[in-house]
């Protein structure tokens, strides 16, 4: 690091969630959302001692970045406002982040579901599979289902109601969300910080033993912000009758916060 740092004459360094990018001698930031690293049900003993591990390489840097809002209308709950453990001096709340703005006026719509597929195999997969599966019971909704694959660029018009394309550009991501009456999708951090900024109602199927999302879903079901369902009990019909029923959260990313945070630390450089 020391050598990279003096080859390139490096003034500052802002490690987004990579632990161990830091410098004793350069002005260093972390980004994160996980002051606080859930944990399963049979692992909450570990909980403690792993906070205590991530507060101390999170001292290692000078300032600590949470895409997220200090107060109380915020998106991430324990997860970056932990209340059994004390949050770390050097912690600064940036607001939410988001790749898309919401448009004024918003596109019409185009179709009733757009799916979200991602995250890690197999899991991406087993939950394709599940959809495609499902949603061949279901006559009456034009569906999108966009895969999550960059490795390929295929567009596939199975029928009138239901097309299939392999990835989309953020222009084009940000369009078919606007288009789609509710997403269904994974209840990872920076999909919620998306769907939060453009107020789209969504479905949320949590990854199988991801204990973040788990909770985040769950967070927010309870909130009343999003419906959402286990993976194994996953049912979409059922799914698209209860959605209706909860109202999702608007919290628009904060432009003054992020750039107060980014003008105070360079100054400090």
């Amino acid at each position: 690091m020391q050598a990279i740092i003096k080859k390139y004459e490096i003034k500052g360094i802002i490690s987004d969630n990579r632990y161990g990018c830091y410098s004793k001698t350069c002005p260093s930031v972390f980004i994160t959302h996980q002051l606080l690293v859930k944990m399963p049900q049979n692992l909450l003993l570990v909980e403690a001692p792993l906070y205590k591990l991530n507060k101390w390489f999170m001292q290692q840097y000078q300032q600590v970045w949470v895409p997220d809002f200090a107060h109380t209308n915020n998106l991430s709950g324990e997860l970056s406002h932990p209340s059994k453990y004390p949050t770390p001096k050097s912690v600064k709340y940036i607001g939410t982040l988001s790749r898309f703005m919401l448009p004024t006026p918003p596109p019409p719509l185009q179709y009733d579901v757009l799916v979200l597929l991602s995250g890690a195999e197999p899991q991406r997969t087993y939950f394709e599979q599940l959809i495609l599966v499902q949603i061949s019971a279901i006559s009456n909704k034009k569906i999108i289902i966009v895969r999550g694959i960059t490795a390929t660029n295929n567009r596939q018009q199975i029928n009138p109601n239901l097309v299939i394309i392999d990835h989309l550009t953020t222009t084009e991501l940000q369009q078919t969300i606007l288009q789609s009456k509710v997403i269904v999708a994974r209840s990872g951090y920076s999909t919620l910080m998306d769907l939060a900024a453009l107020g789209k109602a969504a479905i949320l199927v949590p990854t199988p033993e991801q204990t973040e999302q788990e909770y985040l879903a769950d967070r927010l079901m309870q909130q009343k912000c999003y419906f959402s369902m286990p993976q194994n009990q996953f049912n979409l019909e059922k799914a698209l009758q209860t959605y209706t029923q909860f109202i999702p959260p608007k919290i628009q990313p904060s432009k003054i916060l992020l750039e107060n945070t980014i003008t105070q630390w360079l100054e400090t450089i």
